[in-house]
Order: structure tokens, then C-alpha cells, then sequence
């Protein structure tokens, strides 16, 4: 934890496109969003929540989904174990061939963290093009592109 001891951090994802359209989490046959620490998975409403975007934008060429995880005796019994925070969902998107940008942050130690971020394309190979944020401790932001 770091001194400033939040009670809950927010994370603010993005999603861009060129125009108007639906697109955000694939909520078809309900929520695909998944947020864990290490090999904890965390209880939507007691240690995590939206604050906004849990349902797709329709007609928009911005979509933000925001997550506020809180600080509880489950989420530091993770951090003692992992410092890794997965959090992983589905999207959708009327873009073609599949284009739009992603842009997310983290909020709950001293401000915003640099933004990382990922154009995916779905007819290329690989189909995610990615940059790896290094922080000032050495742990990293990424995407992993061989999530399903």
C-alpha cells in the first residue's frame, strides 16, 4: 500500500473509435468482466463496482467503463500474496474491420498514472498492438493478447 493508504482506487478504461457506433463490454449472456489479485478473484459490489460504462454506448465514438476497487481485508490479503491486478472483459464494437483504441489509468495514490494503451485490428497478426508502461517501482501495465 502506498503511504498515502487509499480506501479504493479507480481505474478509468476508454475506448475510441473513428465513428459513431456501439461499442464497450460484451455484455451478451451477461458480465464478462472479471477483476482479480494474483490467483483471487474479486466479488463484484463488495470489492469492486462500475462507476460508469457497465453496458455498451450506443451511437458514441467514446465509451468509459470505470472500476473503483476498494481497499478490504480481501483485496490486502491478495496484495500481500500478488501485486498483480488482472482485470479482463470482453468487448464489442461495430468498427470494421474491427478497429478502436483503448486508453486506460489508474487514480488512488497521488493522481492519474500515465495512461497505456492498444489499438486492436483484427485482421492483422499480431491483432493487438501494445505498449508496456514500466513504473517508477518496475512493475508494469500490459495487455495480454492472448486473452480469449
Amino acid at each position: 500500500m502506498n503511504a498515502k493508504n487509499p480506501t479504493s482506487v479507480l481505474i478509468k478504461d476508454t475506448m475510441l473509435a473513428a465513428w459513431k457506433q456501439t461499442m464497450g463490454p460484451d455484455t451478451t449472456g451477461g458480465q464478462s468482466h472479471v477483476v482479480a489479485i494474483g490467483d483471487t478473484k474479486l466479488d463484484q459490489n463488495t470489492d469492486w463496482k462500475f462507476e460508469g460504462g457497465a453496458d455498451p454506448s450506443q451511437g458514441s465514438n467514446k465509451h468509459n467503463c470505470d472500476i473503483r476497487i476498494f481497499i478490504t481485508d480481501k483485496v490486502k490479503d491478495a496484495l500481500d500474496k500478488s501485486p498483480e491486478v488482472v482485470i479482463t472483459y470482453k468487448t464489442v464494437t461495430d468498427a470494421l474491420p474491427g478497429w478502436y483504441s483503448n486508453f486506460a489509468s489508474v487514480d488512488g495514490f497521488s493522481g492519474y498514472s500515465d495512461f497505456v494503451f492498444y489499438y486492436v485490428e483484427k485482421e492483422t497478426v499480431p491483432s493487438i498492438e501494445k505498449s508496456v508502461k514500466t513504473n517508477e517501482d518496475g512493475s508494469q501495465t500490459r495487455w495480454d493478447e492472448t486473452f480469449d
